[in-house]
Protein backbone atom coordinates (compact mmCIF):
# COMPACT_ATOMS: atom_id res chain seq x y z
CA UNK A 1 0.00 0.00 0.00
CA UNK A 2 1.11 3.67 -0.97
CA UNK A 3 1.06 6.44 1.18
CA UNK A 4 0.36 9.78 -0.41
CA UNK A 5 3.09 12.92 1.10
CA UNK A 6 2.34 15.09 -1.16
CA UNK A 7 1.39 16.87 -4.44
CA UNK A 8 3.97 16.75 -7.66
CA UNK A 9 5.23 19.73 -8.89
CA UNK A 10 5.41 18.62 -12.23
CA UNK A 11 2.11 17.35 -12.92
CA UNK A 12 -0.31 17.34 -9.97
CA UNK A 13 -0.42 14.00 -9.77
CA UNK A 14 -0.05 11.90 -5.57
CA UNK A 15 3.39 12.06 -4.83
CA UNK A 16 3.69 8.69 -2.85
CA UNK A 17 6.02 6.51 -0.39
CA UNK A 18 4.98 2.87 0.28
CA UNK A 19 3.86 2.48 3.79
CA UNK A 20 6.17 -0.03 4.94
CA UNK A 21 8.87 2.24 3.69
CA UNK A 22 8.80 5.78 5.05
CA UNK A 23 12.45 5.96 3.84
CA UNK A 24 11.63 5.52 0.47
CA UNK A 25 12.54 7.70 -2.53
CA UNK A 26 8.94 9.78 -2.99
CA UNK A 27 7.56 9.21 -6.40
CA UNK A 28 4.59 10.76 -8.44
CA UNK A 29 2.18 8.26 -9.00
CA UNK A 30 0.99 9.57 -12.16
CA UNK A 31 4.48 10.71 -14.18
CA UNK A 32 7.40 9.11 -11.96
CA UNK A 33 8.63 12.22 -10.93
CA UNK A 34 11.33 11.78 -8.41
CA UNK A 35 11.07 14.32 -5.51
CA UNK A 36 14.37 16.83 -6.08
CA UNK A 37 15.38 16.45 -2.31
CA UNK A 38 14.49 13.52 -0.94
CA UNK A 39 15.06 14.58 2.86
CA UNK A 40 11.67 16.90 2.58
CA UNK A 41 11.67 20.64 2.20
CA UNK A 42 15.13 22.59 2.18
CA UNK A 43 15.26 24.86 5.09
CA UNK A 44 17.57 28.11 5.35
CA UNK A 45 19.79 27.27 7.40
CA UNK A 46 22.90 29.89 9.78
CA UNK A 47 25.77 28.39 10.95
CA UNK A 48 26.39 27.73 14.35
CA UNK A 49 27.43 30.85 16.18
CA UNK A 50 31.19 31.37 16.47
CA UNK A 51 32.23 28.83 13.75
CA UNK A 52 35.33 29.33 11.37
CA UNK A 53 32.79 29.20 8.59
CA UNK A 54 30.21 31.91 10.11
CA UNK A 55 32.91 34.04 10.45
CA UNK A 56 35.14 33.24 6.99
CA UNK A 57 31.31 34.09 5.39
CA UNK A 58 30.99 37.79 7.65
CA UNK A 59 35.14 38.75 6.26
CA UNK A 60 34.05 37.39 2.75
CA UNK A 61 30.62 39.62 2.89
CA UNK A 62 32.84 42.93 4.07
CA UNK A 63 35.07 42.33 0.85
CA UNK A 64 32.49 42.40 -1.30
CA UNK A 65 30.63 45.13 0.02
CA UNK A 66 33.15 46.99 -0.03
CA UNK A 67 34.73 46.00 -4.29
CA UNK A 68 30.69 45.87 -5.42
CA UNK A 69 28.27 47.89 -2.94
CA UNK A 70 24.97 47.29 -3.21
CA UNK A 71 22.93 48.85 -5.66
CA UNK A 72 18.85 49.60 -4.92
CA UNK A 73 17.29 48.81 -7.65
CA UNK A 74 13.26 48.93 -8.41
CA UNK A 75 12.31 45.02 -7.64
CA UNK A 76 9.44 45.64 -10.26
CA UNK A 77 11.85 46.47 -13.22
CA UNK A 78 15.00 44.18 -12.12
CA UNK A 79 15.63 42.18 -8.63
CA UNK A 80 18.31 42.77 -6.36
CA UNK A 81 21.51 41.23 -7.12
CA UNK A 82 22.42 38.30 -5.25
CA UNK A 83 25.26 37.81 -3.09
CA UNK A 84 26.70 35.50 -6.07
CA UNK A 85 26.53 37.94 -8.54
CA UNK A 86 28.24 41.17 -6.43
CA UNK A 87 30.99 38.44 -5.54
CA UNK A 88 31.49 37.82 -9.45
CA UNK A 89 31.71 41.50 -9.95
CA UNK A 90 33.72 41.97 -6.40
CA UNK A 91 36.42 39.86 -7.72
CA UNK A 92 36.76 41.77 -11.09
CA UNK A 93 37.01 44.46 -9.81
CA UNK A 94 39.88 43.55 -7.64
CA UNK A 95 41.29 42.15 -11.19
CA UNK A 96 41.25 45.34 -12.36
CA UNK A 97 42.92 46.67 -9.32
CA UNK A 98 45.89 44.38 -9.55
CA UNK A 99 46.49 44.94 -13.10
CA UNK A 100 46.18 48.70 -12.80
CA UNK A 101 48.53 48.73 -9.57
CA UNK A 102 51.06 46.71 -11.85
CA UNK A 103 50.70 49.37 -14.30
CA UNK A 104 51.33 52.10 -11.41
CA UNK A 105 53.97 50.14 -10.30
CA UNK A 106 55.74 50.07 -13.83
CA UNK A 107 55.71 53.87 -14.05
CA UNK A 108 52.11 53.79 -16.26
CA UNK A 109 49.16 55.75 -15.60
CA UNK A 110 46.34 53.66 -13.89
CA UNK A 111 43.20 53.29 -16.17
CA UNK A 112 40.96 53.77 -13.17
CA UNK A 113 41.36 55.44 -9.51
CA UNK A 114 37.79 54.78 -8.51
CA UNK A 115 38.68 52.07 -6.41
CA UNK A 116 37.79 51.57 -2.64
CA UNK A 117 41.15 51.66 -1.37
CA UNK A 118 43.97 54.13 -2.69
CA UNK A 119 47.10 52.42 -4.51
CA UNK A 120 50.27 51.20 -1.73
CA UNK A 121 53.51 53.77 -2.02
CA UNK A 122 55.87 52.74 -4.86
CA UNK A 123 58.82 50.91 -3.05
CA UNK A 124 62.25 50.50 -4.59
Amino acid sequence: MMKTIGTCSVCNGPVQVPEDNASAQPVCANCGATAESPHGPVLKMKAAPNSSLDELRQTLEKVVDRWCPKINKNAKEQPPESFEQRMAKALLNLNAFEIDYRRFIAGGKPLNTDYPLPFPAKTE
